[in-house]
C-alpha cells in the first residue's frame, strides 16, 4: 500500500541508487541492498509499515520543530571586512 501511495518514494535508498529504475522493481531491488549495506557494516533504516512510517516522520517533525538549546554560544569569527590602501609587493625572481 505505501508503494502505491508513495510512487515508490518509501523506498528512499533504492529510488536515490537507481533513480530511472521503476518503483515496481524496488522491493527486489531493497534485498540486495540490505544485504550490501549490512555486509559493509552500514545502517539500513526502514519502517515495517505505512502507519509506522507516518509515526516516524511526525515524530521527526515534532523534533526538528523544537527550538534547540545550546549551553553557550560559540562565536564565529568573520573575516575582517576592512581594505588596506597597500599594494601587495611584487618579488622579481632573478
Amino acid at each position: 500500500m505505501a508503494a502505491f501511495l508513495c510512487g515508490g518514494l518509501n523506498r528512499q535508498i533504492e529510488h536515490h541508487l537507481f533513480p530511472k529504475v521503476c518503483h515496481i522493481h524496488y522491493p527486489a531491488i531493497s534485498t540486495i541492498v540490505k544485504d550490501t549495506a549490512l555486509e559493509f557494516g552500514l545502517p539500513y533504516l526502514e519502517n515495517e509499515s505505512f502507519s509506522l512510517a507516518l509515526l516516524s516522520h511526525f515524530r521527526l517533525l515534532q523534533k526538528l520543530g523544537r527550538p534547540q538549546v545550546s549551553a553557550s554560544p560559540v562565536p564565529v569569527p568573520l573575516p575582517s571586512l576592512a581594505r588596506t590602501n597597500s599594494t601587495p609587493k611584487r618579488v622579481l625572481s632573478s
